[in-house]
């Protein structure tokens, strides 16, 4: 269910600089934009290994940090079982992103315009039996590639990769992944096994942030084989 208080809280953050958090997620956008303007990249997938990691957190910021600094921002809700980004933005869940791979609606009638100036949110609709291959299609491709003639930047929230195969294919169809991790709750063995299966469809893995840890950000983004470490603020 929405909560106002999420509603106060995104808007502090958007309208108000200065604070840790904006100087922190000014830091990963920094680095994102970096790694985008390096490849190319506009559609880029947060995902986690397993789930309540903090991807959702930190994508929902993220978007709002690269609006709050003028770009177009399109944030995909593709977590079709847990749909938390609708709910976190006040998005009717009932029409969204399957609606459109289904053919049943065109991607212009299913966008929401926020209250963020240059933030838009795609809701992920209902949920399928065919949603693997429905992500798998050419649909799925158009959809992002249309995204991309209108938006700057294309994020996308997506289930966890060790248990979903629709956010594995999701992950390959992005330009660029982000892989979030949780302190005290993510074993090493998960974050290698996520970094393996994700390699194993191709992925392009760029970045891995470390969320709840108690110092600060490092702006570590990818360098050939080495991986990013991006330490998001701690929760109180």
């Amino acid at each position: 269910m929405f909560s106002l208080k999420n509603k106060k809280h995104y808007s502090l953050f958007f309208n108000k600089t200065g604070s840790v958090l904006n100087e922190e997620f000014h830091r990963i956008k920094s680095n994102i934009e970096f790694a985008s303007f390096k490849g190319n990249y506009h559609s880029i997938a947060i995902t986690s290994p397993q789930e309540k990691e903090g991807k959702t957190t930190i994508i929902s910021h993220l978007a709002l940090t690269l609006a709050q600094e003028g770009k177009k921002v399109l944030l995909i809700d593709a977590n079709f079982a847990k749909p938390e980004i609708s709910k976190q933005f006040d998005i009717p869940l009932e029409v969204g992103l399957s609606n459109v791979l289904i053919g049943q609606k065109k991607l212009r009638d299913v966008i929401n315009v926020t209250e963020y100036k240059g933030l838009d949110v795609l809701a992920a609709g209902p949920l399928s039996k065919q949603l693997v291959e429905l992500v798998q299609s050419a649909d799925m491709d158009h959809v992002l590639n249309e995204a991309k003639k209108k938006y700057d930047y294309i994020l996308v929230d997506t289930q966890a990769v060790l248990i979903s195969q629709v956010a594995r294919v999701i992950t390959n169809k992005c330009d660029a992944t982000v892989l979030v991790t949780r302190k005290s709750k993510t074993d090493v063995s998960l974050i290698n096994e996520a970094k393996k299966l994700l390699e194993s469809y191709n992925v392009n893995l760029i970045g891995l942030i470390f969320n709840d840890k108690n110092y600060s950000l490092l702006n570590l983004f990818k360098s050939q084989k080495s991986y990013s470490l991006a330490n998001l603020f701690r929760r109180s």
